[in-house]
């Protein structure tokens, strides 16, 4: 009896938890793309609720609010639900050690960010150096100057297991090269490894289809925040099963050929024509004139 009992409280939560069909979002609506500058394509393997991991590459193109992502599919954008995790996730960067000779005392380090602007919100490294006591400073070299985004104090005493450098930023890189710096004293120099950034993971869940290609388009400062009815039926888009959705490489998006934003577009126009009959009456009069016929 207890089974049954048990078994009954099952199948009614799930079926509780389980999205009805119609309340899920499966129409899109029209939207223009001329104002967005990259677009990735969204492989999708089955239909229904996706869940999309945002990379490292995606996040800094993006405005900071995330205003500008749009799930497009055949000229249409559909509605999706932001999901924030609270464990981040993590990017491999390059990294190039530098030798400064007009400062033979500090260790440098160039990572290497995907792009400028890249939301890291933390670095980590390791040595396997056995014992040291060293500052560490993490900067960026913008227009205005060098900007500080971090410093923190490393040490190991003998025989104390090994930890990583954990370093917070202060704020978000505006560039995509950061400068790690070690001061070593009258020490000689340790070197680093297994460097990785940090970031706030970021999460798309929306109903996706393989009848069709789906992209994301994101990088337009000047677009407003979506306004979509999918955060009603949130809840039944959490509990639905998700099936995770991937990214492909990135398009850069150019503007059709002769497309003019600017607001005086038009003042081109008329210098070009002013331009072009100011030429031609040039070379009317440099043409010899005929003779006079007898």
């Amino acid at each position: 009896m207890n089974r049954l009992i048990v078994a009954g409280v099952l199948v009614a939560t799930s079926l509780w938890a389980r999205p009805v069909a119609e309340e899920l979002p499966t129409d899109g609506a029209p939207i223009s793309l001329a104002g967005w500058s990259y677009r990735r394509k969204v492989e999708i393997k089955n239909d229904g609720v996706q869940r999309l991991d945002l990379d490292l590459e995606t996040l800094a193109r993006a405005t900071d609010d995330l205003r500008d992502l749009r799930v497009v599919r055949e000229r249409q954008q559909y509605p999706y639900v932001v999901e924030r995790p609270a464990e981040p996730h993590s990017y491999v960067p390059i990294v190039d050690t530098v030798a400064d000779a007009k400062r033979p005392t500090m260790g440098v380090w160039k990572i290497h960010l995907p792009a400028e602007g890249a939301p890291v919100t933390r670095l980590l490294c390791q040595t396997r150096a056995p014992w040291f006591d060293r500052q560490v400073t993490l900067s960026e070299a913008t227009d205005d100057g060098r900007r500080f985004l971090g410093s923190a104090h490393w040490s190991r005493t003998p025989n104390e297991p090994a930890k990583p450098l954990v370093l917070p930023l202060s704020g978000r890189p505006a560039t995509a090269v950061l400068t790690l710096e070690m001061d070593n004293g009258d020490n000689p120099g340790i070197a680093l490894e297994d460097f990785q950034c940090e970031f706030a993971a970021v999460q798309l869940l929306f109903v996706g289809s393989t009848t069709a290609d789906t992209f994301l388009y994101y990088g337009n400062s000047e677009a407003g925040p979506p306004s979509y009815d999918v955060g009603l039926v949130a809840p039944q888009l959490r509990a639905a099963t998700q099936t995770d959705a991937s990214l492909d490489g990135e398009e850069r998006l150019l503007r059709p050929a002769g497309q003019m934003t600017s607001p005086y577009a038009w003042l081109f126009w008329v210098v070009l024509v002013v331009v072009a009959a100011v030429l031609l009456l040039v070379i009317v009069r440099m043409v010899p004139k005929a003779p006079p016929s007898v």
